[in-house]
């Protein structure tokens, strides 16, 4: 990757694949581990996929439609907290 992603905001329902496909990849790499990682859909709206997102490692789960600035609240509250963790937990 030549820039590390501050967040990673996808789709749950991508056109080739699941989003759940797409997070396992991305933990799988060592350079995106840690990066925050939010799911969003206007489609899967079954609470048994948010719990599942969720257990997999995604921070958020949102629900669209959603107004612009809850958007970019959700956006800024999940990067504060890497912001923290990674303050709390330094490279060894």
């Amino acid at each position: 990757i030549a820039h590390q992603p501050d967040l990673i905001l996808s789709d749950v329902g991508l056109s080739t694949s699941h989003g759940f496909e797409f997070l396992e990849m991305v933990r799988r790499r060592d350079d995106l581990r840690a990066v925050p990682f939010l799911f969003i859909t206007a489609t899967h709206w079954d609470t048994s996929v948010r719990q599942e997102a969720l257990a997999r490692g995604a921070k958020r789960f949102i629900y669209r439609p959603i107004e612009p600035q809850l958007l970019l609240a959700e956006i800024r509250a999940c990067l504060q907290e890497a912001q923290s963790q990674a303050a709390a937990d330094p490279l060894p």
